[in-house]
């Protein structure tokens, strides 16, 4: 398995597919605009790269994991204002507690964190991204559903694919 590493550490973070990659904003913005998305919006996908360049992090991964918690947070969704401000559930809601006080670009290095956390001890031979919410993960799990990752895995893979 190779691994990105972290600046400073000696420590591997990720598995290499999970890590960074410049976001191709113009084609995410594509791909949200047929999804009628509220994530459609510039700065919205500036925030997402940035926080994925900061914690050397996949931006289309945290931008999959949105689809699969929240279908891209439809603009007509009563709440899609409030949805967008965490979109990846962090604080377990984006509706109630910590979780619906922060902003997009917290919540998105929040998710980035916690993809690093939960990425660590990853069994060889097992998928990154079903490790991230894995019940025998010693780090916890990102979502309590068992076919989250098979969601996540597919946007991702469409988003990626389509990047260029």
């Amino acid at each position: 398995m190779e691994y990105v590493f972290t600046p400073g550490t000696e420590l591997p973070t990720l598995p290499i597919e999970l890590g960074y990659r410049s976001l191709n904003i113009p084609y995410v913005m594509q791909f949200l605009e047929k999804r009628k998305s509220a994530l459609a919006d510039h700065n919205l996908l500036q925030m997402i790269d940035n926080a994925g360049r900061t914690k050397n992090v996949s931006p289309y991964l945290l931008i999959a994991i949105t689809g699969q918690e929240q279908s891209f947070v439809p603009r007509n969704n009563n709440h899609a204002s409030e949805i967008i401000r965490n979109p990846w559930n962090v604080f377990g809601c984006w509706c109630k507690g910590k979780g619906a006080g922060i902003s997009t670009g917290e919540a998105a290095q929040i998710a980035a964190n916690t993809i690093i956390k939960l990425s660590q001890d990853l069994p060889a031979g097992r998928n990154p991204i079903q490790w991230l919410s894995a019940k025998d993960n010693p780090r916890g799990y990102y979502a309590a559903d068992n076919g989250w990752w098979i969601g996540v895995s597919k946007y991702f893979k469409l988003l990626v694919a389509g990047s260029g």
